[in-house]
């Protein structure tokens, strides 16, 4: 039987079982013990009944390990505002009101966020060895935190497709402080614009960028308070924790970004 591929990234595909139902196919035999985490993490997020696609149990085929989850059908919210630019401020609101809801959640049994991020930073070897030990020490200085971080909320990241937006791609999900994953989502955002090849693209794709991060910031602080200075110490961890990813249209501008922080 042939299913029809609907998603692809570095690691799985997407298929389309049926009208219900969602398939994430893993590339790799190599990769089991990630859908194992990663099914394990999908069981703790849904106990949080944060907006979040159903875990339906796993699925394997010649050897690749496999993962079944509800199928949400309807755009992601960037693409909801790439029909339509007009949507974008109203886009701003839903990012925000929708990590809000995933910062309600107080999971027991996610990794913790601090230690995912110091194995990283420890990983991100072009960065040079000073630029990591500030990383780590601003990161050992900053507070742990109980609450659900998904590490990885952008736009692309939520589907709109039933009455209330729905958050996908939890494999990073953590405990710890919010802060942390508001400077995330904020550098996912500044980077967005670095991989597009046109000059006109790159530089439409950062005023959004620019205009999406401001409001969207805008609107979680209205609804709930932060600490700015908090949130600029969680930069430089969560700058040098990108490099560990590879990203080489990125790669530049953090290390920059990164020195920078660090006071070198």
């Amino acid at each position: 039987m042939t299913w029809e591929r609907i998603g692809a990234g570095r690691t799985a595909e997407i298929f389309a079982i049926d009208t219900q139902r969602a398939w994430k196919l893993f590339l790799s035999a190599m990769n089991q013990d990630i859908a194992s985490e990663e099914a394990r993490i999908a069981h703790a997020v849904a106990a949080t009944g944060v907006p979040a696609p159903a875990y339906l149990g796993q699925l394997a085929a010649a050897g690749r390990p496999g993962l079944l989850y509800e199928r949400i059908h309807g755009s992601s919210l960037d693409a909801w505002v790439g029909g339509n630019p007009a949507r974008l401020p109203r886009a701003a609101r839903i990012l925000a009101e929708t990590h809000l809801r995933v910062h309600q959640g107080h999971p027991s049994d996610l990794p913790a966020l601090h230690d995912l991020l110091a194995r990283r930073i420890q990983r991100a070897t072009q960065a040079p060895q000073h630029v990591r030990e500030a990383a780590l020490a601003r990161l050992a200085a900053l507070p742990r935190g109980d609450t659900l971080c998904h590490g990885d909320f952008h736009w692309g990241n939520i589907l709109l497709g039933k009455a209330t937006p729905v958050v996908i791609d939890w494999e990073n999900a953590s405990v710890g402080d919010p802060h942390c994953d508001i400077a995330r989502t904020l550098l996912l955002l500044q980077m967005g614009h670095v991989s597009e090849k046109s000059p006109l693209r790159r530089a439409t794709t950062y005023r959004v960028a620019r205009y999406l991060s401001r409001a969207y910031l805008r609107h979680y602080r209205r609804a709930t308070p932060l600490d700015m200075e908090r949130l600029a110490a969680w930069r430089l961890p969560v700058v040098v924790a990108r490099l560990s990813e590879g990203i080489d249209a990125e790669e530049p501008q953090l290390m920059r970004l990164a020195t920078r922080l660090a006071g070198t």
